[in-house]
Parts: C-alpha cells; sequence; structure tokens
C-alpha cells in the first residue's frame, strides 16, 4: 500500500487459480466416470435383456433345428410365452412333433412291407412244393399225351414260381431279424391244430398234447412248424413220429422223420444261413428254414434244438411254459 509516494504496507491476496482449475477437472472426472459407469451398466442390462429375449431363444431354436436334421426327434423344444420367440418355439415343437409321428407311420409301414414279404415268400414254398409233387404224381400216372403236357407245362410253373419266390425271399433276408412277434398266453390244444395243418399229408402218428399254457405268437409258430414238415416232406419224404411232454419250464414238441442221415459234423451247421446238409442232394432249398424257426422261437423265450438219429433227423422244439 503506498500512501504520498511512501510504501506504508502490502496486501496479500490468495488467488489458487491451479488448484481451483484442479478441483474443477476433478470434479469433471467424477462426473465423467459416474456417467460412464451408468452407461456400461445400462449396456450390461441392456445385453442381458437382448440375450435373454432374443438370443438365447433364437440359439435354443438353432440347436433345435440341427438336432431335427440331425434326425433327433425326441427332444422337445422348451417354449417361453413370455419371449417374442413364444409362437415360433411352439409352431417348431409342433412341428417336431408331427415329423416323428410320420417317422413312427413310415417305419411301420415299411416293418409291416418287410413281414409281409418275408412270410408269405417263405410260405408260398410249401404250396408250390405241394403242387410240384401232385403234377410229378400225375405226369408219372397219366397215360394221356395232352395230359402229360399239361402236367409238364405245371411243373415247368411251378419250379419258376419257386425261383422268384427264393430271390424275392433272399432280397428280403437281412430284415429277417426285424420281423414283428407278438406272443402271448396261448393254450397248450393249440399245437395240435398248428401241426395238423402243417402235416398236410397226413404222415404223423397220433400223439398227445399235456395241457398246458405256453407263451407264443400263434402265427409265427404255425410258420416254425410248416418249415420242420416242409423239410421233412421235401428230404426224408418218410413217416413222421411226434411226441410232446413237460420238462421243466417247457412244454417239449419232438418231431422225428425216418429218412438219410447226415454227417455228425453238419448237425450244428443247419440252423445258420444257407447251410444245408450233404444227403439232400439235388433237391432244391434255400437252407434258411431251420434258422428262421430258431429265431422265431428265440424270440417267443423258447428254442430250437436239432440231432441226428439213426436213421432220420430229430428236431426239438422248446415252448416256454407260463
Amino acid at each position: 500500500m503506498i500512501i504520498d509516494n511512501e510504501v506504508k504496507g502490502k496486501i496479500i491476496i490468495c488467488n489458487d487459480v491451479k488448484g481451483i482449475v484442479n478441483r474443477h477437472n476433478n470434479i469433471y472426472i467424477n462426473i465423467i466416470i459416474w456417467v460412464s459407469s451408468i452407461q456400461l451398466i445400462a449396456l450390461i442390462i441392456y445385453y442381458i435383456v437382448l440375450y435373454k429375449k432374443i438370443l438365447e431363444p433364437f440359439n435354443k431354436m438353432k440347436n433345435f433345428a440341427i438336432r431335427v436334421s440331425n434326425g433327433n426327434l425326441d427332444i422337445p423344444l422348451e417354449m417361453d410365452r413370455k419371449n417374442n420367440f413364444g409362437a415360433f418355439t411352439e409352431a417348431f415343437d409342433i412341428m417336431r412333433y408331427e415329423i416323428k409321428k410320420a417317422r413312427i407311420a413310415e417305419k411301420k409301414t415299411i416293418e409291416d412291407k418287410k413281414e409281409l414279404v418275408a412270410k408269405l415268400s417263405h410260405d408260398i414254398k410249401t404250396p408250390i412244393a405241394s403242387i410240384k409233387s401232385s403234377s410229378e404224381l400225375g405226369l408219372a400216372i397219366s397215360n394221356d399225351e395232352k395230359t402229360k403236357e399239361c402236367f409238364k407245362s405245371i411243373n415247368q410253373k411251378s419250379d419258376q414260381i419257386n425261383i422268384l419266390v427264393t430271390n424275392l425271399f433272399n432280397a428280403t433276408l437281412e430284415e429277417l431279424e426285424e420281423l414283428n412277434i407278438n406272443p402271448i398266453e396261448l393254450k397248450s390244444n393249440i399245437i395240435k391244430e398248428l401241426i395238423d395243418n402243417a402235416d398236410y399229408l397226413n404222415r404223423n402218428n397220433e400223439y398227445s398234447v399235456p395241457e398246458c399254457k405256453i407263451f407264443g405268437d400263434r402265427l409265427r409258430l404255425q410258420q416254425v412248424f410248416d418249415n420242420i414238415f416242409a423239410n421233412s416232406y421235401k428230404y426224408a419224404n418218410t413217416k413222421i413220429e411226434t411226441k410232446i411232454f413237460i420238462e421243466n419250464e417247457y412244454l417239449v414238441v419232438s418231431i422225428r422223420d425216418f429218412g438219410n442221415t447226415i454227417n455228425d459234423e453238419e448237425v450244428p451247421l443247419l440252423t445258420e444261413k444257407f447251410k444245408r446238409g450233404t444227403n439232400t442232394g439235388s433237391i432244391e432249398g434255400a437252407g434258411l428254414g431251420l434258422y428262421i424257426s430258431k429265431e422265431l422261437l428265440r424270440k417267443m423265450n423258447g428254442n430250437l434244438e436239432i440231432k441226428k438219429e439213426n436213421p432220420g433227423f430229430n428236431t426239438t422244439i422248446y415252448l416256454r411254459i407260463i
């Protein structure tokens, strides 16, 4: 301070501009941090909501579509009506269900066709063999040339049908294991009816059937007996001896013929595909009857055993008693 040109004192004014600037800078930084934090939190919340509402349902639908394209139709698509894809997920799952239902129906249709082809192609061979044997007999006893020509024609046509049926049967052979078996409780007296149906040449002896209840499929049991009697007619051409008795948990049906004896080493092979004994000679056959019969019985909790007799051949069927 100057008075009359003379310094009388000093006034000190505090002017902390740098501190003020630093304080303001700190305030601005804090504001920026808070605003950025709020924005980051908002973005995180937005992403979570976006993921839950859109991305997650979309990924589920994507994975669902991949599963369906790979043939997995058993796992349903979870539906959440709260998200925007609720209606779409419901439509996708309905599509899955309809595809699965169509697949099941298609599979059943294919299995039914396979079963029908396999059954008919093998079962037709028995009446064809009967027609052929009858025509051969007629040819042998006929004296009229025109009649002989007719029997020759029947014989030739029987051979043609037999070849076609054999080819058809072989084409479905690999699918035979898929045949449906529907075993139920049956009365044992049904065995006599099935055997009588199979023994159309009446070569069987008198026999009795013990009373009990067995576990089996009537249709498949008829196939088994048809195969056994057809083999006996074809390869043995002798009388047939049947015995039926109960042994432990099984009703046992023993069927024996008295034809040419086969070799011991061939016996275990005759229940395999395309296996035939050397005693069959030039007689036609696919070597499948015993194989099919054993497979059918196995699926009915039964069994089939074969053994050499002197003379002849014995086939033993085991049917589960319930």
